[in-house]
């Protein structure tokens, strides 16, 4: 902010448009070449500008009322102090800091209609559960009406897991992301109980051990009861 007062004792507060016109009724000889209206040094759309009274020299056209840098407004009007110049010695100029690129947003997963919460069938497949050759056995909870991904392909599934005794030992749910996996990467019931699956479908699967872990130590043992959602296919 500049204050000026012109000849016939008017005070001029300048902000950033009436700075541009002082200069342009012949005051753009501010501190030498401090300040310039050339294009090599335009005056910028938010510059704030303070002049020392001590070492301003303001030169007057025949267009405007010759005007003077002023020690303090008059009475009733306040003055304040410039940034940098309490000695009455400097020129400060200030400039808007640049703006700080936004971070990208994180992608949100999609919702599931996976619970964790225990089925109540998780004993025994339900009488009208479909029963293939293989001993798998399954029910449509959702359908979809997306591509179905065949035996060889990679997989976007929320998935929940149980055991017959109701405890559950595996699922995406609390992880909070869907799991990408190859449909030739995981037990011999997943692969056929996912690979006719349409995207969008929930299905519930009853594995016989015989297609899930084969008494592997370590694994979960018996039949296990498995919800799945195909989310895509990738």
């Amino acid at each position: 902010m500049l204050y000026l007062r012109s000849a016939v004792g008017r005070l001029h507060t300048l902000s950033t448009p009436a700075l541009q016109v002082a200069l342009d009724c012949g005051m753009g000889r501010l501190l030498g070449d401090r300040i310039s209206t050339s294009p090599h040094r335009p005056v910028a759309a938010r510059l704030a500008i303070w002049v020392a009274p001590a070492l301003a020299t303001v030169l007057g056209s025949a267009a405007c009322s010759t005007p003077q840098v002023i020690d303090a407004p008059p009475p009733g009007q306040e003055l304040p102090p410039p940034p940098g110049t309490e000695d009455g010695a400097n020129v400060a100029v200030k400039t808007p800091e640049p703006a700080r690129p936004s971070e990208p947003s994180k992608p949100v997963p999609p919702p599931t209609r996976i619970s964790t919460d225990t089925p109540a069938d998780v004993a025994a497949p339900p009488a009208d559960a479909i029963k293939s050759p293989t001993g798998l056995s399954y029910k449509v909870l959702q359908r979809g009406e997306g591509s179905q991904p065949g035996r060889s392909a990679t997989v976007v599934v929320h998935y929940a897991g149980w055991n017959t005794q109701g405890e559950l030992f595996d699922s995406s749910v609390p992880r909070g992301a869907p799991l990408t996996i190859g449909l030739h990467q995981v037990i011999e019931g997943w692969t056929e109980g996912v690979a006719t699956m349409q995207v969008g479908e929930v299905r519930r699967l009853w594995i016989p051990e015989a297609l899930a872990y084969k008494g592997k130590p370590g694994a979960p043992a018996g039949m296990l009861v498995f919800d799945v959602e195909l989310m895509g296919i990738e």
